[in-house]
């Protein structure tokens, strides 16, 4: 009898340490909201919350584990996940508690879901919202499988057989699709998508490994790698315009060795490789061996030793081992065997910016863009610290010119060199002191579209305030004032101590343009009470 007592005692005990569960209102599908109820557990402890089927503690509800409060209780909003006959909510914590029986049946269609190859599908689980898990991963070019299904909001499978969808993959422009059968071409890391109608879209992240080397593949001067072409051009894995080649001078390409899909195979090498030349006889190039290895060679240097306006096909070839090559055509070009250098002005002020044109040719034709002109100052002021680049390139229009800027910074006079391909032609610039009055350009010439150009009056304010008054006249050879200009107003440069220059269009007092002729420019400037007369200076216009 006593025995009897302590058993029901222990199971009242028991009884009210248990949790009592409720779901309200009772869902019905995956990912229907509903309130889950906790109460008469231990306060502020944190419980693990499971999905039970079958005897079994699922992850099938979101969220998974929440905090009681004082009383030990708590109301979440929650989902079940996963659909099934018969399941109950488990919690556990220093209490356990356990719902009624319920049936889940599966939500609404909502979702795209894409498996990769190296993808395991996970339905269902609320530690697993993206409802797979693992990187995809295949080799580039291979068509395999992928499984495209249409799921719930919690990739539960609705449908394994879907249609009305499109795979794209912005990595790799080149990916082929039939159906669910994909080939990514590209190697590297691709995410491949799955789209159409109102679902939600998805995406599976591929690593994509390079295949066996089969090819070499040659990159020139001017064109790019395009590892992953399907195109069947001339010259496929590869993009842009070949460079021509310059008699003489180095020419450095990239040989790689690709698969199918024009990708690298790291894994390829260590073996000599030599650039030939396709010509009978086979004299036009200087052939530039090297060491491939991680599947590639950079920087080949090749120098070519005739002039092959008509094209020399060169093409890689592997010492000790089989693999197709696919020929290059470049154009070779002699070298540049004639400059012609000047400024366009070559009398100017200290100071003042001055053009500088050199035109390169080759057997009395331009020669071309993208050669390299190197200039020198071989001759200075003393006490100059004017700069050039030490490099300019041609143009390809005008074709063969190479324009620089000079500006110089003591007077006197500068030789500048410019030299290439052995040959080189010197441009000399005269600086004059800007004491009095400086005109440039002169002589002075009219565009010959008739548009007026500039004509600059440089000179120097003396003084350590500003001028009251500064006048310039032109005046013609019948003593005529053809135009003049006067600056009196407090505040305008032109009176402000030290160098300023005016600039006059050519114009008359009217806007009419001038005619051609010889001129003085008279220059007056007035400091205080006292007026200055700059020496006259003639000036040409033509």
């Amino acid at each position: 009898m006593k025995k009897a007592f302590l058993l029901s005692l222990l199971l009242v005990v028991a009884a009210s340490a248990a949790m009592t569960v409720t779901l309200s209102p009772v869902p019905t599908k995956v990912g229907e909201s509903f309130t889950l109820q906790l109460a008469g557990g231990e306060a502020n402890d944190k419980v693990q919350i499971y999905v039970n089927s079958g005897g079994e503690n699922k992850r099938w509800i979101d969220p998974i584990e929440t905090d009681l409060n004082n009383d030990g209780a708590a109301s979440v909003d929650a989902e079940i996940t996963h659909p099934g006959s018969n399941l109950t909510v488990y919690v556990t914590g220093a209490d356990n508690g356990e719902s009624d029986p319920f049936n889940i049946a599966l939500g609404e269609p909502v979702n795209w879901q894409i498996i990769a190859p190296g993808q395991e599908k996970v339905e269902g689980n609320a530690t697993v919202p993206s409802g797979k898990t693992g990187t995809g991963a295949v080799t580039a070019g291979d068509t395999i499988t992928y499984d495209i299904n249409v799921c719930d909001v919690w990739y539960n499978t609705i449908d394994d057989n879907p249609t009305g969808f499109e795979i794209s993959c912005t990595q790799d422009p080149f990916i082929y699709y039939d159906t669910t059968a994909i080939s990514l071409r590209k190697a590297g890391t691709s995410t491949v998508r799955v789209s159409g109608g109102a679902y939600n879209a998805d995406e599976s992240s591929v690593t994509v490994s390079p295949g066996e080397a089969v090819a070499l593949l040659m990159i020139c001067p001017g064109e790019t790698h395009l590892p992953g072409d399907d195109s069947t051009t001339l010259y496929p894995g590869k993009t842009g315009e070949v460079n021509d080649a310059i008699m003489s001078q180095d020419y450095l390409v990239d040989i790689y060795a690709v698969d199918l899909c024009w990708n690298i195979d790291p894994s390829y090498g260590t073996y000599e490789v030599d650039v030939e030349d396709g010509a009978t006889p086979a004299n036009n190039l200087t052939p530039g061996r090297d060491t491939i290895e991680n599947g590639r060679a950079d920087d080949v240097n090749l120098e070519f030793v005739n002039v092959k306006p008509q094209g020399e096909i060169i093409s890689a070839k592997v010492i000790g081992d089989e693999l197709t090559s696919y020929g290059t055509k470049v154009d070779v070009a002699g070298d540049i065997d004639s400059l012609y250098a000047f400024f366009t002005t070559a009398e100017v002020p200290v100071g003042v910016t001055s053009d500088y044109t050199v035109e390169a040719y080759i057997g009395g034709v331009p020669a071309g863009s993208d050669n390299d002109i190197a200039l020198e100052i071989t001759e200075a002021p003393e006490g100059s610290e004017a700069t050039l680049p030490d490099t300019i390139e041609t143009l390809p229009n005008p074709q063969g010119v190479a324009y620089a800027t000079f500006t110089p910074d003591v007077a006197g006079t500068y030789v500048i060199r410019a030299s290439a391909g052995g040959v080189y032609e010197d441009a000399t610039l005269e600086v004059e002191d800007p004491a009095g009055l400086t005109i440039y350009p002169n002589p002075f010439k009219y565009a010959p579209s008739q548009d007026v150009n500039d004509i600059n009056f440089k000179y120097e304010v003396v003084s350590d305030n500003p001028a009251a008054e500064v006048v310039l006249m032109i005046i013609d050879i019948a003593g005529n004032i053809v135009y003049k200009a006067t600056y009196d107003e407090t505040g305008d440069e032109k009176l402000e101590p030290g160098y300023q220059t005016i600039v006059w269009d050519g114009t008359n007092g009217d806007g009419v343009k001038i005619a051609s002729g010889m001129y003085q420019a008279v220059l007056k400037v007035t400091i205080g009470i006292t007026s200055e007369f700059y020496p006259k200076k003639f000036m040409v216009i033509w």
